[in-house]
């Protein structure tokens, strides 16, 4: 079984992970199912998080929600 895992974070705080995996893994030639997050600073300054998963139905938004504080600087 393959799975890809990736993540970063920028200098302002901002974060992005993804993982892929195959739907069925014993099927070589199974679709991916990705699930992942991003945080941005909203125009209210508040991190907010985003849940997705991208399969074989499209790229889903699982919850978009505020989860931290406002951001000074």
């Amino acid at each position: 079984m393959i799975c890809l895992i990736f993540s970063y974070e920028t200098s302002n705080g901002i974060q992005r992970q993804e993982q892929a995996v195959p739907e069925d893994p014993k099927d070589p030639d199974s679709p991916l199912v990705v699930t992942g997050f991003y945080t941005y600073i909203g125009d209210d300054n508040v991190v907010y998080k985003v849940e997705y998963i991208a399969d074989r139905n499209g790229y889903n938004i699982v919850k978009n929600a505020p989860v931290g504080q406002k951001r000074f600087g």
